[in-house]
């Protein structure tokens, strides 16, 4: 990748689907998973949010259903009670 992670990048048009170094997840302090299970939707690139795991990174899962990825959380929200708050 050529490090160039901007917010648009990463958030306005899906992180998980095109734009986004996928080796990058490896060194991630904490991955959220919102309504998106990578351990069935892109297995091939578990290894990286695994290796991103044991290095320490906190995993948190927003579905309304409890995954296999959430199972690996350390955070799960159930999506219908999950609400934002401003502060």
């Amino acid at each position: 990748g050529n490090g160039n992670y901007n917010m648009p990048r990463l958030f306005g048009y899906g992180a998980w689907l095109r734009g986004n170094d996928w080796r990058s997840v490896r060194d991630a302090k904490n991955l959220v998973f919102w309504a998106f299970n990578p351990t069935d939707s892109t297995t091939i690139r578990m290894r990286w949010v695994m290796d991103a795991k044991e290095r320490g990174a906190r995993f948190i899962t927003i579905d309304p259903t409890y995954t296999t990825i959430a199972s690996k959380s350390d955070d799960f929200y159930e999506a219908s009670v999950v609400c934002v708050t401003r502060g």
